[in-house]
């Protein structure tokens, strides 16, 4: 007997299984501490509390979320800026349900910003997901600026869905013409992004191809490389790395995208 239990002692203990959902709400819960710690600390200044947000952006957890969703609402344009980019990173559906409602609480202000649209366009355009589809199309093509214009229909083009297809589709061919055509090089490039065609800048040729493939077209599962010029355009937009050296020699590497008169686009 003594020895039955001498081995039981050197045997260790079978160890319940972990929980990685227990895991993840303890780090959510670290993490909504080190938030709140910095923005009860009055000697750190609105750039530092905006990076603590940024910081925990990467855990990806409903308390996180609506911790970094409460200063949406902050009156300083460095956090509240920082909330919707943390929040456009947290890609999760509560994070796009805090995105939209800021988006019609704080209209007024994102019209009288560029900037703090397009930040605030990119952060719904980035989850990806139909939900965000009728915010992007609202008025689109009455904005004044082309940046604010061509920030919706890119996060269109990102929201992989026949439906994103439809609805850009259906934009060209209920605006005015002469309107339209101003914005095609940036429809063209949302479209050949989401449908892998390219049918020009002709509205009437998407329109035609459209109504004779929508009912069995099917958004490939990967998005085409695009022509140099384009594709330089979608990357600058969504801040990607460039694919190739810029500080290679010119002769090594042909010309510049941006440079390149037939890169794409038209």
């Amino acid at each position: 007997m003594q020895a039955i239990l001498s081995l039981l002692l050197i045997v260790p203990l079978a160890q319940a299984p972990a929980d990685p959902a227990s895991d993840l709400r303890e780090q959510a819960e670290t993490a909504v501490e080190r938030i709140d710690k910095a923005f009860k600390n009055k000697t750190m200044e609105p750039s530092q509390k905006g990076n603590a947000l940024r910081a925990e952006s990467g855990v990806l957890h409903e308390l996180v979320i609506k911790r970094i969703a409460k200063e949406l609402g902050d009156k300083k344009p460095l956090i509240r800026d920082a909330a919707v980019e943390s929040l456009g990173t947290m890609i999760h559906t509560e994070s796009l349900k805090a995105l939209l409602k800021h988006g019609k609480r704080d209209r007024k202000q994102m019209v009288k910003q560029d900037e703090y649209h397009v930040a605030w366009i990119k952060a719904i355009g980035r989850q990806q997901d139909e939900e965000a589809l009728d915010a992007l199309t609202n008025k689109l093509f009455t904005y004044p600026t082309a940046a604010v214009i061509q920030a919706r229909v890119f996060a269109i083009g990102n929201i992989r869905s026949v439906k994103s297809v439809d609805t850009l589709i259906q934009l060209m061919t209920v605006t005015d013409a002469r309107r339209v055509n101003n914005h095609m090089p940036n429809l063209q490039t949302a479209l050949i992004r989401l449908t892998s065609v390219d049918l020009g800048v002709n509205a009437q040729s998407w329109a035609d191809w459209w109504r004779t493939s929508k009912k069995t077209f099917q958004i490939p599962k990967e998005p085409p490389v695009m022509k140099k010029q384009m594709q330089a355009r979608w990357d600058r937009f969504w801040g990607y790395e460039r694919t190739y050296d810029r500080n290679a020699k010119r002769s090594k590497r042909g010309q510049d995208p941006e440079d390149d008169p037939d890169g794409g686009g038209n």
